[in-house]
């Protein structure tokens, strides 16, 4: 029973997040020029920005769960932003989050995505690097309080907490974008981009530290 109310619960406070969106979305669409959606923001509250959640949802961030088909009419955004989303949900869910943000965006309108690489993962546990010796012993401590240093250990926790549950690396992930439609897929470095929207919008340094976000972080634009 407990676990039947829970649900209830949840679904009850969806709807209620969903009903209440109608709104700020047709206020934001009506007032922006340069429509720009940013999803799963946590809170990096981007200014100009359609800021939306799943969970950390309060005044000027809307409910989106990205897992569901977007409410968006089709060709609606120039611009479709996450930043450590991607690896929160399964592969055949990311690619489908792709999907929608290519069907959303207008044409020539860019995606940019920021989420966990898999290849940093697999260079640091293939070189000893003085680099990568310093990464070893800040995420030991930082992230899971190791009392020993343990590359295996860092990895496995890596891939296995926060909820991750797919770390892409960059041709997995431009793969899957080209295959949806999406093109002109490369990669960027965080904080940089040929678009001055795009540009200083990542945030997740400021909880880990710029110099190991970078190192940790793959970060890609692609457009339609």
């Amino acid at each position: 029973m407990e676990a039947v109310a829970r649900r209830r619960s949840y679904y009850l406070s969806k709807f209620q997040a969903v009903f209440k969106r109608k709104g700020v979305i047709e206020n934001y669409l009506k007032s922006s020029e340069c429509k720009r959606l940013n999803l799963g923001c946590g809170g990096n509250l981007l200014e100009g920005w359609l800021n939306s959640d799943i969970l950390d949802v309060r005044n000027g961030v809307i409910f989106i769960d990205v897992r569901d088909i977007l409410p968006f009419e089709n060709d609606t955004f120039d611009f479709v932003y996450s930043e450590h989303l991607l690896e929160h949900v399964n592969y055949d869910e990311g690619e489908g989050m792709l999907k929608e943000c290519f069907r959303i965006l207008k044409k020539g309108g860019v995606c940019r995505i920021s989420t966990p690489d898999l290849g940093f993962l697999i260079e640091f546990y293939a070189n000893d690097t003085l680099e990568n010796k310093e990464y070893l012993e800040w995420a030991s401590e930082f992230y899971w309080h190791f009392t020993t240093y343990s590359k295996a250990s860092v990895i496995n926790h890596y891939l296995r907490s926060w909820g991750h549950k797919c770390i892409w690396d960059f041709q997995l992930l431009k793969d899957s974008c080209e295959r949806i439609g999406l093109r002109n897929v490369r990669k960027e470095n965080v904080g940089r981009s040929a678009f001055q929207e795009l540009r200083d919008i990542e945030k997740h340094g400021e909880v880990i530290s710029e110099k190991w976000n970078i190192k940790e972080s793959l970060v890609i634009e692609a457009e339609k």
